[in-house]
Order: structure tokens, then sequence, then C-alpha cells
């Protein structure tokens, strides 16, 4: 009787904050400490709850069988510390909540009752819970927007439960899990939006199930797991927004999972490792084979106190040879392409396989600077002026780099705009921050431009380019920089990535000379590149020519022609031929108007016209219908005149 006057209490109490019978939305149930306050939420009725369900700090609460009405929970979910509590069926409605928190449950076996949770908004940590042996009741669950820990958890041997799960949006966190042998519920998991963290796992004997794992965006720790032999599992990584660390893990003996990591942000650490002899999968990113300054980590670099052969950047990259030299023997071209025959390389590094091949052929480039020495002024633009003669006769595929050398106390004030000789007017900086005083590098190698390059490198080179330049400092006017210098490289380049010789690259320009290259590509990069080999593209002749237009006069025939195909050369001459049959007579003329004189008037011509380059003459264009001069009085023709007096 006392238990059932507690719980009509209870019940009372919900129904004065607005949660009866169905919308607890306004209610946080916080605190939850016996096993009656359960039973009372639950005979409220309540299905949602916007706020925070907590229970914590109880040997009291044994089941949650009272919460089945209950479908979703906008905040948190906290089951913490509850010593009897065996299983979560009473949960067994719920399909969302924002955070979910169940950690030091020392009799909780199972996770079944939360077979009905598909997404999990914020965190998921399942933490210290001694008795549990699988996350099994999470089958359902696609997503965490938040972080996802799992640590501390003695008896759980897998985690085939979050098998679902395809993106984790902060960390990922599986630490302390004494009798985890296997990532595998991982295996959907393709990218992590923060920090990676494998750490102190005793009994993990390999992290295959994180294959599907691209990009992480904070720092990748792996520390302490004693059984760990090989990181495999990250075969699929390209990239690691912050710092990588792999320390302490005493079977590991080599790091060829990491031969697809193109790039680390902050530092990368790998010490105390003890058997850990091969480290070749880090050699792409110490920048193989020179290494730094050529590598892409952007912080430190300490590799030490493991065993022989990755002890240092200079062990690593010695014990790594790319494949050898490819050939080119020949290289044949028709009017716009080149195809590059060449005799293959033979990869000498079974971790890095040859995946393809990329000929690239150099044609025209254009290099110009200056050196204004220009001060620059608060909020008074200036602009800079560069011209490029004599590189595209037409425009033809460009790359474009951009030099600028600019000293300036603080470049977060400077606005940069690109101006190419067809009026695209791009931005390389706006308002950026180059991490100090001045602003000093290359567009967009060592520099990133807000505007890409690439958008223009179809245009026509030759003509001024002009640099803009503003400070917009909100102050008054004073000088806070200099304009030392910039400059310009635009090179013409083919190139096209293949699988085997020949490889034909397109876009080529007639009459010029190309230097071609080829190379393997590995993810070593594409090196070595073979011997150049120069080839030229030849020019041809004139497509035949179109007449567009006829007229005649007192014994001349004009004609008007358009011709589809210069064959890379501008055309000198253009010759027409009129012919009534048994007499020919021609005319020359430098432009597509050509004038055919001295022919008899009255007298029926069909006329071809032929036009000539540098190469030669081109075929005949199709003839005209019939055409007949006549006499013209005041400049018109006498049967017009005849006509008009009628």
């Amino acid at each position: 009787m006392k238990a059932l006057l507690t719980l009509l209490m209870w019940a009372s109490l919900l129904w004065s904050q607005g949660a009866w019978p169905a919308d607890c939305a306004s209610t946080d149930y916080s605190f939850l400490t016996t096993q009656a306050e359960v039973d009372a939420l639950g005979a409220t009725g309540c299905d949602r709850i916007v706020g925070e369900l907590s229970m914590k700090n109880s040997g009291d609460i044994t089941n949650l069988n009272a919460l089945t009405n209950i479908t979703s929970i906008g905040e948190a979910l906290t089951i913490d510390n509850l010593s009897a509590l065996i299983d979560l069926d009473g949960l067994d409605n719920l399909t969302s909540v924002g955070e979910l928190n169940i950690a030091t449950n020392g009799a909780l076996t199972n996770l079944n009752g939360l077979a009905s949770l598909t997404s999990v908004g914020g965190d998921l940590v399942i933490g210290d819970n001694a008795a549990l042996t699988n996350l099994d009741g999470l089958a359902n669950v696609t997503s965490v927007g938040g972080n996802l820990l799992i640590f501390i958890n003695d008896a759980v041997t897998n985690l085939d439960g979050l098998t679902n799960i395809n993106s984790v949006g902060g960390g990922l966190t599986i630490e302390s899990n004494a009798a985890l042998a296997n990532l595998d519920g991982l295996t959907n998991i393709n990218s992590v939006g923060e920090f990676l963290t494998i750490s102190d796992n005793v009994a993990l004997a390999n992290i295959d199930g994180l294959t599907s794992v691209t990009s992480v965006g904070g720092f990748l720790t792996v520390s302490r797991n004693d059984a760990l032999t090989n990181l495999d599992g990250l075969a699929s990584l390209t990239s690691v927004g912050g710092g990588l660390s792999i320390d302490n893990n005493a079977a590991l003996t080599n790091l060829n999972g990491l031969a697809s990591l193109s790039g680390v942000e902050d530092s990368l650490t790998v010490e105390g490792n003890a058997v850990l002899a091969n480290c070749q999968g880090l050699a792409p990113g110490l920048g193989w084979p020179s290494g730094p300054p050529e590598d892409s980590v952007g912080g430190s670099i300490a590799i030490n106190t493991n065993s022989n052969g990755c002890n240092s950047i200079e062990q690593i990259l010695s014990s790594v040879s790319g494949p050898t030299q490819p050939i080119i023997n020949a290289a044949e071209v028709s009017s716009t392409s080149i195809s590059v025959g060449f005799t293959a390389s033979t990869a000498t590094e079974a971790l890095f396989p040859i995946t393809g091949y990329t000929p690239t052929c150099i044609g025209s480039e254009a290099n110009v600077s200056g050196s204004p020495a220009s001060d620059i002024l608060d909020n008074t633009p200036i602009q800079e002026t560069l011209t490029v003669t004599g590189f595209d006769p037409i425009s033809v595929l460009s790359s474009i780099e951009v030099d600028i050398d600019i000293t300036h106390s603080d470049p977060t004030d400077l606005y940069i705009t690109l101006t190419t000789p067809q009026g695209t007017e791009l931005v390389l900086w706006n308002l950026g921050t180059s991490g100090g005083e001045d602003l000093v590098g290359t567009f967009p190698t060592t520099l990133t431009p807000v505007d890409s390059l690439d958008s223009v490198t179809r245009q026509a080179m030759d003509g001024d380019w002009v640099l803009s330049i503003e400070d917009l400092d909100a102050v008054n006017i004073v000088n806070e920089g200099v304009l030392n210098s910039w400059g310009l490289h635009i090179t013409e380049e083919l190139a096209r990535t293949g699988t085997s010789s020949p490889i034909e690259l397109f876009a080529a320009t007639r009459g010029r000379d190309y230097t071609c290259t080829v190379a393997p590509n590995t993810q070593l990069g594409s090196i070595p590149a073979s011997d150049p080999f120069t080839v030229s593209v030849p020019l041809e002749l004139p497509a035949a020519p179109t007449i567009v237009a006829t007229d005649f006069e007192d014994s001349t025939i004009r004609l008007t022609v358009s011709v589809a195909d210069d064959g890379g050369a501008d055309i000198t001459e253009y010759a027409a031929t009129c012919t009534d049959g048994s007499n020919s007579v021609t005319g020359n003329s430098a432009t597509s108007e050509i004038a055919v004189t001295g022919l008899t008037n009255g007298t029926a011509y069909t006329c071809t016209v032929t036009a000539a380059n540098v190469v030669g003459v081109s075929g005949a264009s199709a003839a005209t219908d019939s055409i007949t001069p006549e006499a013209t009085a005041a400049g018109l023709p006498v049967w017009l005149l005849y006509e008009a007096t009628k």
C-alpha cells in the first residue's frame, strides 16, 4: 500500500508539471534513484521526453520495464552506476535519443532493450560495464552525431552490435576493453569527424574493422595495444586532420596499412613500438625519396625507440625503392594529339604497386615577373600589369601559377584579385591569414586561392594580366605594406593517365614542339619520370573553303568564303577559278573576299576556291551554281535597268 501511495504521489507531481499523459516535453527527469520513481514515470504514460532522463547512483533500480511507452528523448538518456540493473528491456520502443550514456552498471549483461533505437544525435557512451558481453542491442543504430566512446567494458569481446553505423560526427574511442579481440563491427564507418583513439585494448589482435574509414578529422592515436601486430585496417585512410601517434604497441611489426595516407595536418609520432621494424607505409607522407621538407606532415616528426629500420626518417626512406624508370620509345602525332609509346616500369615494392602511367607533354611556356616595390596603403587599391606575348596563337589548356611577395604587418587586411586578358576576375586572397606577417608564396601550390585558377586555363593567355591589391583596414591611410614582386608561370601542359602503352594525349597545338615524359603512378607518387622525348606536331593544309556568298558585275564575279580549319597556320592566299566549260579565269586575294575579273558578260560560269598556308594549298571548294556576269549602267545590270523601265 505504501508503494502504491508513493507511485500515485509521483504521478500527481508529473501531472502538475504538464507531463500527463503523453507529452513530457517541458520536463527533465534527472537523478531518478529508486525503482518507485522509475515506475511512477512509466505510470504517466509519457512517450516523449524532450529534456533529459537520468537514472544514476542507485542499487534500488532493478528494471526499466515501466518505461515501455517512451519512444524518444530529446536530450540525454543516462544510465549510470545502477548496480542492480541487469538489462534495459523496458526501453524496447525507444527510437531516438539526443545522447546516450550507459556507464558503470556492474550487473548489466546486455543492451537488447535498445533494439528499436536508430539514431543518437550526440554522444554515445558505453563505459565500465563489467558484466556486459556484447553491444548487440545497438544493431539498428545507423549514425552517431557526436562522439562514440567504448571503454573499460572488460567482458565485451566484439563490437558486432555497431555494424550498421556508417558515420561518426565526433570522435571515436575504443579504449581499455580487456577482452576485445577485433573491431569487425565498425566495418561500415567511412569517416570520423574528429579524433580516433584505439588504446589499451590488451587482447586486440587487429583493427581490420576500420577498413572503410577514409578520413579522420582530428588526432589519430594507436597506443598500448599489446596484441596488435599491424594496422592493415587503415588501408583506406588517406588523410588525418590532426596529429598521428603510434606508440608503445608491443607486438606491432609493420605500418603497411598506412600506405594510402597522403597527409597529416599536425605532428607525426612513432615511438616505443619494440618490434616495429617496417615503417615503409609512412614513406609517401614523409616525402619519399628526398624526405622533408617535401613531406606532407604539418607539424613535428618524431620517429624513435622502435626496432631497427624504423628509428628515423632516414631509415624509413632508405628502406623503400620505387619503380624502375620507364622509357619513351615512340611518339605518333595526328592533327591534334600525341600518342606516347613507352617501355613499362617494374614495381620493386609490393606495398606500392603501379596503378597506371601518366605521360605529360609540355608545349608553350611563359614566365613573366615584375618587381614594382609598390606601397600598399590603407583603402587605396593598387594595380600592376604583366603582359604575356607569343604564348598561344589559340587558347590551349594551360596550368597557371602566380608568385607573390608582399611585406605586410597583417595579411588579414588584404584583398587581392587577378584579372585575365579576357576580363575574368579571380579572387586570390580575401582577408586570409598567412599565419603571421607578410604574404610570400605561389598560388595555387603553397598558397590557396579563393577562386580556382583552373577555371581560366582554357582562355587565351596572351595579353595583359592585372594584379589588384587593396588593404581594407578601416583606419587612416598609412603605409602598412609593400608589393615587392609578383610573377606568372603559364605552361601548356597535356597530360592523361592510362594503364598501358601507348597513351594518347589530346588538344595538342599544330606547329608546336612538345617535350614529353611518362611516369608510373604508385602511392609514392608519379615517379620516376622517363627521360624527355621531343615530338613535333606538324602544321597541315587548310580545309577546303566553303563559298558562303556570290555576286557579279561587269565582267566580274565576287566570291566570299570561309575556312573551317586553317591547318594550324594563317591563310596566306585564296585563289578562285571560274570556268565556262572551255575557258578558265583565276583571281587571288589575301582576304576571304575574292574578285575574278576579265570574264565575258552573258556567259555562265561556275567557280571554285582554294586556300593556302605555309604548308601548301588546300583542296578546292564545291563549285557554285552558274553565275552570269553582265554589263552595268550606273553600276546596275542591264536586265535590272530594263525591268525598271517597264
